[in-house]
């Protein structure tokens, strides 16, 4: 069975890593960067180059989308509102897996 890996760049700062690393022991990832708000756009398209994005800034998923990244987007933030052009909404976390599946076919 193929595992896919999980990379987390977040916008907090660097010096804020290892509580971040500690609230996210339950999850399997790959590797997390925290970068800071300035960074975490090139990291993402220049490093890490995923194969999909889950963010929740209209700026960054406008970004990723025109990068060629595909994008989900949790749609219960107003500020997430009218961003379906640039890429695919979820109501829950339980339906990435799925979202993920989809991709794939």
């Amino acid at each position: 069975m193929e595992k896919d890996e999980v990379h987390l760049v977040t916008a907090i700062q660097p010096e804020c890593s290892e509580m971040r690393a500690e609230n996210l022991t339950a999850l399997n990832y790959t590797s997390l960067q925290c970068v800071g708000d300035a960074a975490k756009e090139r990291v993402i398209i220049e490093e890490v180059a995923p194969d999909v994005m889950i963010e929740d800034r209209p700026e960054l998923i406008k970004a990723f989308h025109g990068a060629g990244i595909p994008v989900f987007y949790p749609d219960w933030h107003p500020y997430t509102r009218g961003m379906e052009a640039f890429g695919t909404p979820f109501s829950h976390w339980n339906q990435i897996p799925e979202l993920f599946q989809r991709m794939e076919a």
